[in-house]
């Protein structure tokens, strides 16, 4: 008995050992953003030619790409489909959903207000609202401010939106804030307003209605006159409704399936369509120009920019810090990175930018694919800029070297367990046998088949979208696609394991 328990310990332990080592020498080698060229050229070429792989790797339908050096877009380019059925191709162009990287936009809106002196910034939200009001609750809502709503630690519930109808109108954003689309999508707060951090597109929405009520406009008509036009983002909108022959990009699912791009009465959390153009023009806007023109071109005061760029108290979380609707990142020699992502179903984007050193990229994808494929061009783009690496790619890395080693893992006991069942075959230890000659109860069949229903419990969990749609209510998401594509060796080992095992239960029994 001793020696089974010594065996079994050793052999689990050789494997995690064995498994980690693989994990470890494969990214070594196959997913290093290492890139030490600093000539703008050099790294272009060296992007141009590993994103055609990476699109085909994480199966990303279209991708657009653009690079900011001081006041200039010094490149820009499309790759893949932006309506496979059409066979039309990303350009430039090409209008995308952002998602949540329209929050550093509406942030722009809110401190442009907060500079007129419209608003205070550490004033209560309740002091703007007639329309709707924050509901009670135990907690403090006089503790939740502009400040507060911009970094996410007003706390908030609701983080997206339930998108609507296509062919009804749009509720209002009072209706969206009372629940409309259910009650998961009531926002309330669920923490004392200051004290953690709590990512809340509802408090986005709060946002939204508080620019309304102190402008008297529209959100999206005070976006395009004080923000959109200035800029000269003359292809940003918060609708599909583009007056030319734009091509706006379609979403897809993550098994390519085309999405119904659902409007949002969220505008302010995650409504904005753009291009690469507009966008790259916007981030540029974030950086100081070369001919010396301040950063935020007359509209924001660099004061207020550089306000958003600074991380704000009690906003610690698993990613970093965040400051006023931008996500701000220390790396060495003292380095800052501000960026933010955008991310729902069939849309992923990015944006990133070094403040001081005047630079930064651009990154629109149409697939649910996009979520990893940005994060390694990120990864590229960040240690060509500064010699580091940005949370998002330590992040993937870490999920990564995890699923090789898991997929390592199961690989080296399934060797052993292949080895044990030849060795006892051959020395007759067990012998096959037809299924109906065996005497199984209902307790020993389950027991026989149990390794094939974990194997179906387990694809079930990952590749349907029944538990979303339960759980969550939430349409086109499947677990899987939280995950880096070496979940599939994962799966498939798992399931070859499984297979295997359930046909030696079944087809096999000990001797006396």
């Amino acid at each position: 008995m001793k020696r089974k328990i010594f065996f079994t310990t050793a052999l689990i332990v050789g494997a995690l050992i064995i498994s980690i080592s693989a994990s470890y020498i494969f990214t070594a080698f196959n997913y290093s953003e290492n890139y030490q060229s600093k000539n703008s050229n050099e790294f272009i070429g060296k992007l141009d030619k590993e994103l055609p792989s990476w699109i085909k790797k994480y199966k990303v339908p279209g991708a657009a790409i653009g690079l900011i050096e001081n006041d200039k877009i010094i490149w820009q380019k499309g790759y893949g489909f932006a309506d496979k059925e059409s066979n039309k191709m990303v350009t430039p162009n090409t209008i995308f959903r952002i998602a949540s990287i329209s929050k550093p936009i509406t942030a722009w809106g809110i401190m442009h207000l907060v500079d007129q002196g419209k608003i205070e910034l550490d004033a209560p939200a309740e002091k703007y609202l007639t329309r709707w009001h924050i509901p009670s609750s135990k907690f403090d809502k006089r503790g939740v401010t502009i400040r507060r709503l911009l970094s996410h630690t007003a706390g908030f519930s609701v983080e997206g939106s339930p998108g609507y109808d296509i062919n009804k109108p749009l509720p209002s954003i009072e209706q969206s804030l009372l629940g409309i689309g259910g009650e998961q999508w009531r926002v309330k707060l669920i923490n004392e307003p200051g004290t953690t951090f709590q990512y809340s597109g509802g408090g986005f929405s709060v946002l939204q209605l508080i620019t309304e009520e102190v402008t008297g406009k529209k959100f999206s008509d005070y976006m395009q006159s004080e923000i959109f036009k200035p800029l000269n983002l003359n292809h940003t909108r918060y609708d599909r409704d583009f007056k030319d022959n734009t091509t706006i990009a379609t979403a897809y699912t993550d098994s390519g399936k085309p999405i119904i791009d659902r409007p949002w009465i969220e505008q302010a959390s995650g409504g904005v369509y753009t291009n690469l153009i507009d966008l790259s023009t916007f981030v540029a806007s974030c950086m100081e120009e070369s001919n010396k023109n301040k950063a935020g071109r007359g509209i924001l005061k660099p004061s207020s920019l550089a306000e958003m760029f600074s991380p704000q108290p009690n906003t610690k979380s698993f990613f970093g810090v965040y400051g006023l609707g931008f996500i701000p990142q220390k790396l060495k020699n003292d380095v800052k990175l501000i960026s933010h992502s955008g991310d729902i179903t069939g849309w992923n984007s990015q944006i990133a930018f070094l403040p001081k050193e005047k630079r930064g990229i651009v990154i629109l994808t149409n697939g649910d694919a996009g979520y990893y494929f940005k994060s390694e061009v990120l990864g590229l783009w960040t240690n060509w800029t500064t010699g580091d690496s940005n949370n998002d790619t330590k992040f993937l890395r870490i999920m990564q070297k995890t699923l090789i080693s898991l997929a390592c893992f199961f690989g080296v006991l399934f060797l052993y367990f292949i080895y044990d069942t030849k060795k006892k075959i051959t020395s007759k230890k067990i012998i096959f046998s037809r299924i109906f000659n065996k005497k199984f109860n209902f307790k020993g069949y389950m027991k026989a088949i149990l390794p094939g229903l974990i194997v179906i419990i387990w694809c079930f969990i990952f590749y349907s979208k029944v538990p979303f749609k339960i759980i969550f209510k939430l349409n086109d998401y499947a677990l899987f696609t939280f995950f880096s594509p070496e979940l599939f060796w994962v799966t498939l080992i798992i399931t070859i394991f499984g297979v295997f095992s359930t046909l030696r239960n079944l087809l096999t029994e000990k001797t006396n």
